[in-house]
């Protein structure tokens, strides 16, 4: 059944239904503490994103439900009470599901930032690169799978909406398009067709079915606000998640340049280096020769002028 998966799911994630709103206010509250070295292990940082990457798959089975549903649910001739309701849990499975997984990828991302704030050094290193690149491709993974889903929701209310439209007018209701939306929307459908001459059950029929997609497009709108909401603050990451990287790139590349600039100026010190023992040796047997041509022209100069040679 689809709510036993979402139990499974949220044992998995650490989440039930009672729990969740003080769940947020701790996974805020914990974010703000400095992870512990097991949290900041490369093993133990893989391990949750695994974790993490089973919820984005859960959802992307549930939105291929959604699509399934959305299908039958349009070629029905009538709403079908079973298939709706069964409709709604999964998308309230995959509403609260989708938040989840957001809080844990912004409490990951948040860890490392804090890792590299303390300690600058960190983000030079393979593992930073590492948790990093793994954070973006996950963050991407669930921005677009929320994406699809939000897009598939649109879809069916427009469709939604088009089938009434179509079944009004089946039904002889002259209506103009603006008239048949305010019905959908209000739910009057009793107050637009009571001029019209159709049997009490008939209408009453038409009332329940266009009450039923009615609510439904309304869920759907619920539905579309919130995961747009949630699409904006994971653009948002990425956006920043995308800034850091760059900033780690270009750090990256500038400390190859001083690398090489280093290299080059070592090399260049060498040659100096060399050239210096040179001039030095050349000295020393210059003043050697100075010295021995002095020695010896002290001693000619002796010997012309005494009779001591």
């Amino acid at each position: 059944m689809v709510k036993d998966r979402l139990i499974e799911l949220q044992t998995l994630s650490g989440k039930t239904n009672s729990s969740r709103s003080s769940d947020r206010r701790t996974s805020r509250e914990n974010a703000k503490l400095l992870p512990d070295e097991q949290q900041t292990s490369l093993e133990s940082f893989l391990n949750r994103m695994t974790e993490i990457r089973t919820i984005v798959n859960q959802l992307e089975s549930w939105l291929d439900e959604v699509r399934t549903f959305h299908g039958e649910l349009l070629l029905a001739p009538a709403t079908d009470g079973e298939k709706s309701k069964q409709l709604r849990a999964i998308v309230e499975e995959f509403r609260a599901t989708s938040f989840v997984a957001r809080e844990k990828i912004k409490r990951l991302d948040h860890e490392v930032n804090s890792i590299t704030k303390l300690h600058p050094e960190e983000s030079h290193t393979t593992d930073f690169r590492i948790k990093r690149n793994q954070i973006r491709s996950l963050t991407r993974a669930l921005h677009d799978v929320i994406w699809k889903f939000s897009e598939e929701e649109e879809h069916y209310k427009e469709r939604c909406k088009k089938k009434i439209t179509d079944y009004l007018k089946i039904q002889d209701i002259t209506l103009t398009d603006d008239e048949i939306s305010d019905a959908i929307d209000n739910g009057d459908i009793f107050e637009k067709t009571k001029g019209i001459l159709l049997a009490y059950s008939d209408k009453k029929a038409l009332f329940e079915d266009v009450k039923t997609r009615r609510d439904e497009l309304f869920e759907i709108e619920k539905v579309i606000r919130e995961l747009g909401e949630m699409f904006v603050d994971l653009s948002n990451l990425v956006l920043s998640q995308g800034e850091m990287l760059d900033r780690i790139e270009a750090n990256v590349e500038d400390a190859v340049d001083y690398a090489e600039k280093a290299k080059h100026n070592v090399k260049g010190a060498r040659e100096l280096q060399k050239k210096a023992r040179k001039k030095k040796i050349l000295i020393c047997i210059l003043i050697a020769v100075l010295v021995l041509v002095l020695i010896l022209f002290i001693q000619s100069m002796v010997c012309h002028f005494t009779p001591i040679c």
